[in-house]
């Protein structure tokens, strides 16, 4: 039986993805890069044979560009610093990442192959907000490559998923919440999830792999469904920067076929805005102890 068009869009860019990984680990490795935080500018340094950094505020004309420049024989990499505006040292997280994504399209090998035979460099708009497969490959090779494995699950699985256990992996590491929350519940062994609100609907559902071994799976995109997120989202659009956290019900958030599952558990919902990218994240986290069916020997 044939898989549908979307299932194999889908597992191209899982295949896709798995590389990405695979590349930002095996650079970890090889730089042997051992604790945080990582600095994508030295990484590109240590390629200064055949690659050079152009870094500037280009305001919105884009965050990253790679080009190749075969009189040369050498790639340029453009990274925007208009996000290090408010800084007197170093730069923003989302210029890392900016600059971290750029070296993803260097370091795997598809892209750098296209751009060397002559294929057209173009602006990225890096941290999640591109739908070009391309896109999200070189995002998620920044994201290990600023957040690896063994570095970030050392601190992740402490405990649940939390506002504060995110920013204490955002604050490590130097990258955004929105970059520490997908890493966080990437590798978290707690049951929770991550979700971006725009426009009052759920664009997007991240979640931990143990809420799968439950059999609890993300639920569909649109309008938000819960009542305390749509009042956080009120909250949101009037100006607020700190959104108390609201309990509020599984159901709303996931897909469950078990009915009994679905009545009774709960979820606590955390939020925080993410301006710069006109999104609210929510941090979803359930207790395990509420995945129970409450049966003793």
């Amino acid at each position: 039986m044939s898989r549908g068009p979307r299932n194999l869009e889908r597992a191209a860019l899982e295949h896709r993805l798995r590389i990405a990984r695979r590349d930002a680990e095996f650079l970890i490795q090889r730089l042997r890069i051992s604790s945080p935080p990582v600095d994508p500018v030295q990484i590109a340094r240590s390629e200064r044979k055949h690659l050079r950094l152009c870094c500037g505020d280009y305001g919105s004309a884009f965050d990253g560009r790679l080009e190749y420049h075969s009189s040369k024989r050498r790639f340029v990499c453009f990274y925007n610093t208009k996000y290090d505006r408010a800084l007197t040292d170093g730069h923003a997280p989302r210029t890392r990442f900016s600059l971290a994504h750029e070296l993803g399209h260097y370091f795997i090998e598809d892209h750098h192959d296209y751009l060397r035979s002559g294929g057209k460099s173009h602006g990225s708009r890096s941290e999640f907000m591109a739908s070009m497969p391309i896109e999200q490959q070189a995002d998620c090779f920044a994201a290990h490559l600023l957040m690896p494995d063994p570095l970030v699950k050392s601190i992740v699985n402490q405990d649940d998923l939390s506002i504060g256990l995110i920013t204490e992996v955002a604050d490590t590491f130097k990258t955004s919440f929105l970059s520490a929350s997908l890493r966080t519940v990437e590798v978290s062994h707690f049951c929770g999830a991550i979700v971006a609100v725009r426009d009052g609907e759920i664009a997007w559902t991240r979640r931990s792999d143990p809420l799968i071994e439950q059999r609890i799976y993300p639920g569909e995109k649109g309008p938000l469904r819960s009542k305390a997120a749509q009042a956080a989202w009120t909250e949101y659009l009037n100006g607020a920067n700190v959104i108390a956290k609201r309990g509020g019900w599984a159901r709303d958030w996931f897909l469950m076929y078990d009915d009994d599952l679905a009545q009774r558990l709960s979820v606590t919902e955390s939020y925080l805005p993410a301006r710069v990218m006109d999104t609210m994240i929510v941090v979803l986290s359930i207790p395990e102890d509420e995945l129970c069916d409450g049966d003793e020997d």
